[in-house]
């Protein structure tokens, strides 16, 4: 499987009382295998990444981060806009807010554990850095990061599972809503299922395999398949409804007398986009084997990071900004919007208008200029029409018949005029 020199040696170190030597980083017996191995086949070595993964992995690491963070920040957007608007509060919606989360979660531990990236593979056996693996392979925090990784992983996927049963239901009843029992059986597994795997998993790893960070996985032992087992149930068991959803959809809509073809066709659109993108690639990658041709493995590690870190973002699309619900909620905020500032506006503009009008009234009387004759059309409300009527004498003036004339001649017409002032006389509505 690797170049190993047949004329290399081996060596393990029997300690004082008789047991083998432990390696502290591995945390089991340790033999030195660095003798067996040519160091000028660098590309076969197990403890050496090839060159070609070392000169992708800076961009590969830059998708990475871009896709988890645009994906992050969409579905913060996406969340709010699912809480903020009332209309959109239904079991459906719920189910999806909480799988938006999951992916929030997930987005900000794949972020928060760059920062416990280990060299294992390609320094675990340099002397200058045996150090500082050491004494990071035995730290509790970052084997408390990996364990929180594991989880919310696990969680995540049990959320897009519980979308694949809340979709099949759907499909296969004729409700709108699950029954309130499976509702509330779904939210409780969506959170609560992943630690019954999780835990188990723990106390494999500390009682067998407490080495490193936990970030790595003996294949021999298969520990790992504690929580990669019902992960992959999961992805089989949706992808096995995804294909009855579909068989079902397809009756329907071909069925003449099908009634509300639009709901079906509206679903079709999501589980055609969903399932697929969260089951077929999984599955096809789990076939994948663990040792490949170097450009093989720059291909999967790509594809892999691309379909990882950008899946929150496409849910984001798909279930909220793309929701027909959303955008005429959205449209309605707005068209509200606009109206309340066209409004204001108008008033604003209604009170200047009568407040010019009189002043300038008032100022012809002072000065004993001609009085313009004027038609002003402004807007009251009844509360405000009622005080004119009888304020109206207040207006009037029996040396200036000029005045009550004018006032007496003004035109409403409308509602909401809140003030006016002439002769330093106030009405208020």
């Amino acid at each position: 499987m690797y170049s190993l020199l047949p004329d290399g040696n081996a060596s393990r170190t029997c300690l004082r009382n008789g047991e083998w030597y432990v390696h502290p980083i591995f945390n089991k017996t340790w033999t030195n295998l660095s003798g067996c191995f040519d160091p000028t086949m660098k590309y076969n070595s197990p403890s050496v990444v090839p060159a070609i993964v070392k000169e992708h992995m800076r961009y590969i690491q830059i998708l990475y981060d871009v896709g988890y963070s645009i994906s992050l920040l969409s579905l913060l957007v996406a969340v709010s806009i699912m809480v903020y608007f009332r209309n959109l509060h239904c079991q459906r919606n719920t189910i999806h807010i909480n799988m938006f989360v999951s992916f929030i979660f997930r987005s900000i531990i794949c972020l928060i554990k760059d920062s416990y990236v280990l060299p294992e593979i390609n320094s675990i056996y340099s002397s200058d850095e045996n150090k500082n693996i050491q004494s990071f392979g035995q730290s509790v925090g970052c084997k408390i990061v990996y364990t929180f990784f594991y989880y919310i992983l696990s969680t995540n996927f049990m959320w897009i599972f519980i979308e694949g049963i809340y979709m099949h239901t759907f499909v296969m009843s004729t409700k709108y809503n699950v029954s309130s029992c499976l509702y509330k059986t779904l939210l409780v597994f969506g959170w609560g299922a992943p630690s019954t795997f999780v835990i188990p998993w723990v106390i494999m790893r500390i009682k067998h395999e407490n080495t490193l960070c936990w970030s790595t996985n003996d294949v021999d032992k298969g520990y790992y398949w504690i929580i990669k087992g019902p992960i992959t149930a999961t992805v089989v068991i949706n992808f096995i409804f995804f294909v009855n959803i579909m068989r079902v959809l397809y009756t329907k809509l071909t069925a003449a007398h099908t009634r509300n073809p639009s709901r079906y066709r509206k679903l079709a659109k999501s589980t055609l986009i969903l399932i697929p993108l969260f089951g077929v690639y999984y599955l096809a990658f789990i076939a994948v084997p663990v040792c490949m041709e170097p450009m093989l493995e720059v291909i999967w590690l790509y594809t892999e990071m691309f379909f990882n870190s950008f899946q929150g973002f496409a849910v984001a699309i798909l279930f909220c900004f793309m929701n027909e619900e959303v955008r005429r909620e959205i449209r309605k905020l707005k068209r509200d919007h606009k109206l309340r500032r066209n409004s204001h506006i108008s008033n604003r503009s209604t009170s200047r208008t009568v407040e010019q009008f009189f002043q300038s009234e008032h100022d012809n009387i002072i000065l004993g200029a001609e009085p313009k004759s004027a038609n002003v059309h402004f807007e009251l409300d009844e509360k405000s029409k009622i005080i004119l009527e009888k304020t109206k004498h207040l207006f009037s003036d029996g040396n200036d018949p000029m005045l009550n004339t004018r006032v007496n001649g003004i035109h409403v017409n409308g509602e909401n005029l809140n003030l006016v002032s002439l002769n330093d006389r106030t009405i208020e509505s």
